[in-house]
């Protein structure tokens, strides 16, 4: 059976994402479709040995977007394999510094939404297998979840609906959660909720998806009955799984709970500036002393949040280097937390700044709310 090209699946990926547009009501994103698709006929050219065409093709995408990590890496490969390697070198640097910036994937959120690497080419793998493959069905959850994974959930929410339609049924609660996950993505609340709950109903030890209903819930002001979700999942939580249990305790802001498992997770990733940061966080409010005093040596967010911590930045400075609105709210929650022993009143201020301007999927914004709460009380 002949295979499709790569420029071929690109083109399907411009009119997946048009069609999803369409049906959102909002104009498709045609110049990152675009790049994306020109990425893919660069490794096609990669493939077929003509490197001076795959070149110019991965030049042109990094040229006008240069957040395409996946085309910075392979301009960086075929400029290596081509024997320019100063200029190669250049490229992996520019790679690695974009992914050190990526956000933080919270150990408490499902496998697939905490994966990174070269997604766009995954999803068109996925789709030009779904043209040959007689299974469909799983093929098309696989793709909604690498769709989800590469922050485009209007593409996995169709992904997912074409599997119901092929016959898994919609009560399968991974599957349910999985259609729950993109919803929330897309800001659909109150079907997420829904979703969410057929989930449970089915598994109700479900704790992926116990995560997802507490902040769907914690999204449509009902903080109370997310914190009985997040409650239940740190219950079925077996004490070795510290990564996920201190972003549990860290979303609902209990910091007693999340300093012990944010001492497990330095132990066991001393490299993973997030622990260093959050036990500092956790730490602050207690009024307690670090217990770990050596962060990871590095300029990578987010070093300079635990230098703000630590006395050694501005906040001007602190907020320039805040590369995204994720991180613009990780800052915000830090500034909050800072401030909160001079000047409640300044708290309070950064952390409503931090819960309208994130996603109630980010720790920041699930704490911050409960921080909001604890000054009403």
């Amino acid at each position: 059976m002949a295979r499709l090209s790569d420029a071929t699946i690109g083109l399907w990926l411009i009119a997946l994402e048009h069609l999803s547009s369409h049906r959102s009501g909002r104009l498709p994103k045609k110049r990152n479709s675009y790049r994306e698709s020109q990425y893919m006929l660069g490794r096609s050219k990669v493939r077929s040995g003509d490197y001076s065409k795959a070149m110019q093709l991965f030049a042109s995408v990094t040229e006008s977007e240069p957040v395409l990590a996946d085309a910075l890496e392979a301009y960086g490969e075929i400029l290596d394999m081509s024997g320019h390697g100063h200029l190669a070198s250049i490229k992996f640097d520019a790679y690695r510094t974009l992914q050190a910036q990526t956000n933080h994937k919270a150990a408490d959120r499902p496998l697939f939404l905490r994966r990174s690497g070269r997604l766009t080419a995954e999803v068109a793998a996925y789709s030009e297998a779904i043209l040959f493959d007689k299974d469909k069905a799983l093929l098309y959850i696989a793709l909604g979840n690498t769709c989800l994974a590469q922050g485009t959930p209007e593409k996995a929410l169709m992904a997912y609906t074409y599997a119901y339609a092929l016959g898994l049924g919609p009560k399968d609660p991974n599957i349910a959660a999985c259609r729950a996950e993109a919803l929330l993505a897309l800001g659909r609340y109150a079907e997420a909720l829904s979703a969410f709950d057929i989930a449970l109903a089915n598994n109700p030890k479900h704790i992926y998806a116990l995560s997802g209903r507490a902040m769907a819930l914690l999204a449509l002001g009902e903080i109370a009955k997310a914190d009985a979700d997040w409650r239940l999942q740190l219950s079925l939580l077996a004490p070795e799984q510290v990564f996920a249990r201190a972003c549990v305790a860290m979303r609902t802001a209990d910091y007693a709970a999340a300093l012990p498992d944010l001492e497990g997770a330095i132990r066991r990733e001393p490299r993973n500036a997030y622990w260093h940061l959050y036990l500092r966080t956790a730490s602050k409010r207690l009024a307690h002393p670090v217990t770990f005093d050596c962060a990871p040596a590095n300029d990578a967010w987010p070093a300079a949040l635990i230098s703000l911590h630590d006395g050694n930045m501005s906040v001007e400075d602190v907020l320039r280097q805040a590369y995204s609105p994720e991180q613009t709210a990780e800052a915000l929650f830090q500034l909050g937390i800072l401030a909160l022993p001079r000047d409640p009143a300044e708290a309070r201020d950064h952390w409503r700044q931090v819960v309208t301007r994130s996603a109630p999927t980010q720790i920041e914004h699930a704490a911050a709310c409960h921080e909001l709460a604890l000054l009403e009380s």
